[in-house]
């Protein structure tokens, strides 16, 4: 079984969403085998899900939030790395998106 976590996300939170996973990617890419595996985790995700998810709410403008699936390793290592980092605004929308599903599915970090 595996578990996710649903979001409806506006086209400029999407668009953070990407911004902030893309540092990771690089971050991975420069530190090769000695990036943290949470960093490792959130740009597989990225590459493999994600990105084309972002670049479909592109497509459709900024007017309606689209679903979006997030696996609940991800939304977790995304809230604990929001709670210890400054975030711009748009992401602390998201972070409280993220925070209120984890808490209703039970899954909320300790």
């Amino acid at each position: 079984m595996i578990l996710h976590i649903n979001l409806r996300l506006y086209e400029f939170e999407a668009v953070a969403m990407k911004e902030y996973l893309i540092s990771k990617l690089q971050d991975v890419t420069k530190l090769q085998g000695h990036a943290p595996d949470s960093d490792i985790v959130l740009s597989e995700w990225l590459t493999e899900r994600f990105g084309a998810k972002v670049a479909n709410i592109e497509r459709r403008g900024p007017k309606t939030p689209q679903k979006v699936v997030i696996p609940v390793s991800v939304a977790r290592i995304l809230w604990k790395n929001w709670q210890e980092e400054m975030i711009p605004a748009t992401l602390t929308m998201v972070l409280g998106g993220i925070d209120a599903q984890l808490k209703n599915l039970n899954l909320h970090p300790r």
